[in-house]
């Protein structure tokens, strides 16, 4: 399940049609370019957490990829802790909305600290 369909999203469907794949191709409009190319699509807002877990619910998915930032992140840790086969990439999704995370992370998994670098927060201040 692809909740995103845009053009990396839709490079992405190809690729994994080619490799067998069944693909379903989630976005907020009608016609997104991974919907032209994937097995089935739905069409729904992705902040919606309610109807985001009625969709995978549907389609019980393999594995779903986030591939917007406009989505329920935390709707995902809810289908990982349910058990839900899809739901593993509830970590992955915060700490890409999140890239302080990584820094944590890291320190977390090797116990060294490392420098602090500072994350750009918008154009305009560090």
């Amino acid at each position: 399940m692809l909740l995103g369909s845009g053009e990396l999203g839709k490079e992405f469907t190809i690729a994994a049609k080619r490799a067998g794949l069944y693909v379903v191709a989630c976005d907020k409009y009608p016609f997104a370019p991974a919907m032209q190319v994937a097995d089935t699509c739905e069409i729904f807002n992705m902040l919606d957490g309610a109807t985001l877990a009625q969709v995978v619910d549907k389609h019980k998915p393999d594995i779903i990829v986030p591939e917007i930032e406009a989505i329920r992140t935390e709707r995902l840790f809810d289908f990982e802790k349910a058990g839900h086969p899809g739901g593993s990439v509830g970590t992955r999704s915060q700490l890409y909305d999140e890239p302080q995370s990584y820094s944590r992370l890291s320190i977390a998994r090797t116990g060294h600290p490392h420098s602090q670098v500072p994350l750009c927060q918008d154009i305009f201040r560090v």
